[in-house]
């Protein structure tokens, strides 16, 4: 067990890992794969350069430290299966951690390689529940292997058509991928014009359009909504804000009572709130329609496959 190398989703599970006493290297695989200009092959400098200034501008993350950390796992990844290691790969059945572990399939499937996938249970991680997740590791087979490499291939192509494909061909052989891409569709605009999480946050504004709601609040209703997405915080302050801007805007971002235009990159301070505007009440009816560009999932924009 000291040639495995165990890919975790963060460092909460590194601590939880190490309590645990769970033998072998570990490597946190920093990536948020739910946003942002993607490319399918993950070796492309030109394509991690392109994400790095998106990441850098849209969540304040230096684009050199991420251009390094990213050219730091996937060495160490490669030169553990080239040297024969073992990878075990924790996975959460949200959209988060599976794009992970479709994007780590992609990097490695010209490799001869043995992994298991470790199933997490939604929620934070403590020693016993690593323990018990270890119990109920599975070994990926090599067909498993490249459905989860087709599945980053449709994944980053921007095309719900192709998602469908792969769901009818390779879902019954990753049915947590599955799922979870499955939700991935539901980013994609309705006839409203908004995607799933957008929607959520109308609702959850409209229940209190005068007061509105503190952002914190937000960020926890739509998240325990929307499980299978794995959403942090960064990002959906992102959401929020797109839907705050323009002409059109669905909503009114306020701060100690008066109206802002925008929120810190790295975070949302205690008195943010949000409350709905006409606009975004005409659309929850169903009278109006949001302009093109609201839906969270639009941050793929520039996404290719290769």
């Amino acid at each position: 067990m000291d040639k495995l190398l165990h890919i975790l989703n963060g460092d909460v599970a590194l601590r939880a890992l190490g309590e645990a006493g769970i033998r072998g290297e570990r490597l946190v695989w920093r990536e948020i794969y739910t946003a942002g200009p993607l490319c399918a092959d993950l070796l492309d400098d030109a394509a991690r350069s392109t994400r790095a200034a998106w990441l850098e501008e849209a969540y304040g993350i230096p684009g050199a430290d991420y251009s390094l950390g990213c050219e730091r796992q996937q060495k160490q990844a490669i030169e553990a299966v080239e040297a024969g290691r073992t990878l075990a790969i924790w996975l959460d059945p949200d959209l988060f951690d599976q794009a992970i572990w479709m994007a780590v399939s992609s990097l490695l499937v010209p490799y001869c390689w043995k992994a298991f996938i470790v199933p997490l249970p939604y929620g934070p991680c403590d020693a016993a529940r690593m323990e018990e997740s270890w119990q109920r590791k599975s070994e990926i087979s090599a067909t498993e292997l490249e459905a989860g490499a087709r599945a980053w291939e449709a994944y980053c192509s921007l095309s719900p058509e192709r998602i469908e494909h792969w769901l009818q061909a390779d879902g019954e052989l990753l049915p947590e991928t599955a799922d979870a891409l499955r939700f991935h569709l539901l980013r994609y605009p309705g006839e409203d014009g908004l995607g799933i999480v957008e929607r959520l946050t109308l609702r959850a504004l409209s229940g209190d359009e005068r007061n509105g709601l503190p952002l914190a609040e937000l960020f926890r209703s739509v998240s325990e909504q929307a499980p299978l997405f794995g959403m942090g915080d960064l990002q959906y302050w992102r959401i929020v804000e797109r839907l705050a801007t323009g002409p059109s805007a669905l909503l009114r971002l306020e701060s100690g009572g008066t109206k802002v235009y925008g929120l810190p990159k790295l975070g949302a301070p205690p008195d943010y709130s949000a409350k709905l505007e006409p606009f975004g009440r005409e659309v929850l009816e169903g009278t109006r329609k949001a302009e093109k560009g609201m839906a969270e999932v639009h941050t793929f924009t520039g996404s290719r496959t290769l």
